[in-house]
């Protein structure tokens, strides 16, 4: 309730009942057989409860439903390409490979042979794809890798944060949480970019906000 009939009101849908009924529809087709199989086959490198996953979910549609992205012209199959996206982030975006196990390419296998419905381009993961709002269609997040500039003669190349696409997609996230005021954590491998990344973004932050690492070892 809290995150649909404001987005529909804002979007002027003529029926705003429309966007709420689809979106309720979509958890009860998705999240019991998503949550089953998670519980069943796969294992985050940091403990999540289902609640943890469900108000991840909920956060990122919260992000994505606006008007820029889902116009009120759209119809439910564009809605349900969104949520599938925020279902592959909520659920499979804190998988790593982990006991030797590699547990966001098992996920990737999963969910293209469980849910059909929206297909991903055949080339790479779920995980390199993002729905371009201009489009209404998917696109590589190494679309949006920007070109950096080195100068050897005056910086130190350990300062230098080189963007990759998965960097982009931890990006487009933070962004998002960051702009609602939600919290987040991002875990991976070793030298992905996590905290660089984080720093990166903090030093942007306007006067408002303020920021204090703590380092855990």
């Amino acid at each position: 309730k809290r995150v649909v009939p404001p987005y529909a009101q804002k979007a002027k849908f003529k029926e705003p009942e429309n966007p709420v009924i689809w979106i309720k529809a979509l958890f009860e087709k998705y999240l019991a057989a998503t949550i089953f199989e998670i519980k069943k086959s796969f294992q985050h490198v940091t403990p999540l409860a289902t609640m943890n996953w469900v108000t991840t979910l909920t956060n990122i549609l919260e992000g994505m439903l606006k008007p820029e992205n889902i116009n009120n012209k759209a119809d439910e199959t564009l809605f349900e390409q969104w949520f599938v996206l925020a279902c592959v982030w909520a659920f499979g975006g804190g998988l790593t490979p982990k006991d030797g196990i590699e547990y966001r390419r098992n996920f990737d296998k999963w969910w293209k042979q469980k849910w059909t419905g929206v297909k991903f381009p055949s080339k790479g993961s779920i995980y390199d794809y993002y729905i371009n709002n201009k489009t209404g269609k998917f696109s590589a997040w190494s679309d949006l890798v920007s070109d950096i500039e080195f100068d050897s003669s005056t910086q130190d190349m350990t300062s230098v944060f080189v963007p990759t696409s998965e960097t982009s997609a931890f990006m487009y996230f933070l962004d998002m949480m960051i702009e609602m005021r939600k919290p987040m954590m991002f875990v991976g491998q070793s030298g992905t970019g996590k905290t660089q990344l984080v720093k990166g973004k903090l030093a942007t932050l306007g006067e408002g906000m303020m920021s204090l690492p703590i380092a855990f070892n």
